[in-house]
């Protein structure tokens, strides 16, 4: 016989109560919604940082900017076309700085209003797709029609697109 003897039983003893040692029921529904919100808060940080600092940059571009430059080589040229538009010419090199071969990214090249105001911006083809140690290269760009209030022209490696 399992249990108690009749003469060991106490007055308030009720068998159908749980055992002693009772632990409530798991809600899964409730963990699941808790481990949800806690995702989203963690999404919604990531995305207020990326917004806040930018998209991090791991080697790419950062990195091949330090090892990188970019020279002018000739002043802008704009030239007025017979058919009226006008044309301006970008000369520059790119030139390896280090002592190991260098991936070249495309190259992003802005004109500035005198309010320090981009005023047009376009992306340059990258001259080649590796420079070797301590190698240079020259590139050349020309697009029509750009606005006459832009006063400087500033060339920089493109970021890389995620």
């Amino acid at each position: 016989m399992l249990g108690p003897k009749a003469d060991e039983i106490p007055e308030d003893y009720d068998a159908f109560a749980p055992d002693p040692p009772f632990r409530g029921r798991r809600n899964p529904a409730r963990l699941w919604t808790m481990l949800a919100i806690a995702a989203a808060v963690l999404m919604l940080g990531a995305v207020a940082a990326i917004s806040y600092f930018g998209v991090p940059v791991f080697g790419g571009a950062n990195a091949a900017s330090k090892a990188l430059v970019i020279q002018s080589t000739r002043k802008p040229d704009r030239t007025t076309l017979e058919s009226g538009n006008e044309l301006l010419t970008v000369y520059g090199r790119v030139v390896n700085k280090t002592d190991a071969p260098q991936r070249v990214p495309p190259i992003k090249a802005e004109l500035i209003d005198p309010q320090r105001r981009v005023v047009y911006s376009w992306e340059i083809s990258a001259p080649v797709a590796e420079l070797p140690p301590r190698g240079k290269t020259n590139f050349n760009s020309a697009v029509m029609d750009v606005p006459r209030g832009a006063k400087r022209l500033r060339l920089d490696f493109s970021k890389p697109a995620f």
